[in-house]
C-alpha cells in the first residue's frame, strides 16, 4: 500500500508538473516569447507520461519552433499534430511552409497534397500549394532563361557556334528548365485555372521554347 501510495503521489507530482510547464508555455507563447515557450512546450511534452497528448500544446510548440526557424523540429511537432488526427489543415500548411524554409521542395509538395487529401475542402492548403508550384515554376523560368541568355552570349561572342555540338547540350539544359516550369505551372493551374499569372508564366516558357534553335 505504502508503494502504491509513493507512486500515486510521484505520478501527482510528475503531472502537476508538466501541466505547470505547459501553462508557462502558453503564457509565454501569448507574450510572444517564442523562445521561452518552446522551451516550456519541449519540458511538458517529455515529461506528460501517459496521460492524453494535448495537441494543441504541441502543434504550439511546433509553431514557436517554425518562429524562431528550428524548421526540423516544426516538422517533427506538426507530424505528431498530424498523426493524432488533430488541426491538420493547419498543421500541414505549417509543415509545408518549413519544408520549404528547408528547401525540400518536393517534400513540401507531397505535404500540401496530402493535406488537401485529408482536408478537400480547404482553400487555405490549395492556395498554399498552388502559390508554391507557381513560384517554383517561375524559378525553373528564371534558370532556363539565364542559361539561354549566357549560350546566346556565347554565340555572339563566336566563343560558340550554333552547330557545335556543346551548343545543343547549353540549349538541352535551358529547355529542360522550361519543360520543368510547364509542367509544375500546369498543376497550378490545375487548383487554380483563372490565376493569371501562372498563364504569363507557362506562355514565356512556350514562347522560350520557340526561340530556341
Amino acid at each position: 500500500m505504502l508503494i502504491a501510495a509513493l507512486s500515486l503521489f510521484f505520478g501527482n507530482v510528475f503531472a502537476q508538473s508538466a501541466a505547470d510547464l505547459k501553462n508557462a508555455g502558453n503564457t509565454a507563447f501569448e507574450a510572444k516569447d517564442f523562445k521561452k515557450a518552446l522551451d516550456c512546450y519541449d519540458k511538458a511534452i517529455a515529461a506528460w507520461g501517459n496521460e492524453p497528448q494535448n495537441y494543441i500544446m504541441i502543434f504550439n510548440a511546433g509553431a514557436c519552433a517554425y518562429k524562431l526557424k528550428e524548421y526540423p523540429k516544426a516538422v517533427n511537432y506538426f507530424d505528431k499534430v498530424i498523426a493524432g488526427n488533430s488541426e491538420t489543415e493547419q498543421a500541414y500548411s505549417y509543415k509545408a511552409l518549413a519544408l520549404k524554409m528547408m528547401k525540400k521542395q518536393d517534400d513540401c509538395i507531397k505535404a500540401y497534397e496530402e493535406g488537401i487529401a485529408k482536408n478537400p475542402q480547404s482553400a487555405a492548403l490549395k492556395e498554399g500549394l498552388s502559390k508554391f508550384l507557381r513560384a517554383e515554376g517561375k524559378n525553373h523560368y528564371i534558370t532556363g532563361t539565364n542559361l539561354y541568355k549566357a549560350t546566346v552570349a556565347k554565340v555572339n561572342a563566336q566563343k560558340l557556334k550554333p552547330k557545335d555540338p556543346a551548343y545543343a547540350t547549353e540549349t538541352d539544359k535551358a529547355k529542360k528548365e522550361f519543360n520543368t516550369a510547364i509542367e509544375l505551372i500546369d498543376k497550378s493551374l490545375a487548383i487554380n485555372p483563372d490565376d493569371s499569372e501562372s498563364k504569363q508564366v507557362k506562355t514565356a516558357c512556350e514562347q522560350s521554347l520557340k526561340s530556341i534553335q
